[in-house]
């Protein structure tokens, strides 16, 4: 399979062209990426959906992560990033049902490479059950959902822990039930910032619904 080459930007986002995947994260290259936080109501509380990465992601396996996220390639806007959704979690999705959530830039030392992010952050609230998902074996192990108040508690450090359940996708393709207590260390460290203002955006829409 050809390598993805990716649009690089410098500090000031200014373009400089495109660049293969590698290079861009061997050389902490600026790039765009798309990421979509699923939200739902249930018996009065909200919930916010996370994905757990496959233990063969080159970063971060294993971890707790967006609902769904993905780099746009070269020539790619955010719309294109819909894409993600449907390869990712089987859910069709039109752009224009997306809630925007603005553009964050986001740095990422902590793993084997240098990440950096110009990421278009967006919002869909959808009550599918988690049952009903199709993930991607190869990218995805589990689909979970947090409450949101829990979730702020967590990403604020006013909780240590918090209660995630929903389903794990088994090698043989079924869907077994998980529930589990996780900490800020189970997720994808893109930053407290990052998580709280994105949370507090997405109950602010509730509020309004």
């Amino acid at each position: 399979m050809a390598e993805e080459y990716f649009d690089i930007y410098d500090e000031q986002l200014n373009h400089l062209g495109t660049a293969p995947r590698s290079t861009v994260h061997q050389s902490g290259f600026w790039h765009q990426t798309f990421h979509c936080w699923i939200y739902f109501q249930q018996w009065n509380e909200m919930y916010i959906l996370f994905q757990r990465r496959h233990p063969r992601k080159d970063t971060f396996p294993g971890h707790y992560d967006i609902t769904c996220a993905g780099h746009l390639t070269a020539g790619e806007q955010p719309e294109d990033g819909v894409r993600e959704i449907s390869e990712e979690l089987g859910l069709q999705v039109s752009f224009h049902d997306l809630q925007p959530l603005g553009v964050h830039k986001l740095v990422n030392l902590d793993g084997p490479l240098v990440d950096r992010e110009i990421s278009h952050v967006y919002a869909y609230r959808c009550a599918q059950a988690l049952d009903q998902y199709i993930l991607q074996p190869d990218e995805v192990s589990s689909l979970v959902k947090m409450n949101l108040d829990q979730a702020l508690s967590l990403f604020s450090g006013t909780q240590s822990s918090a209660i995630v359940e929903g389903v794990a996708l088994q090698p043989d393709g079924q869907m077994t039930c998980l529930s589990e207590t996780v900490t800020l260390t189970d997720f994808v460290p893109h930053g407290a910032p990052y998580y709280l203002q994105v949370l507090q955006t997405i109950r602010s829409f509730c509020q309004k619904e």
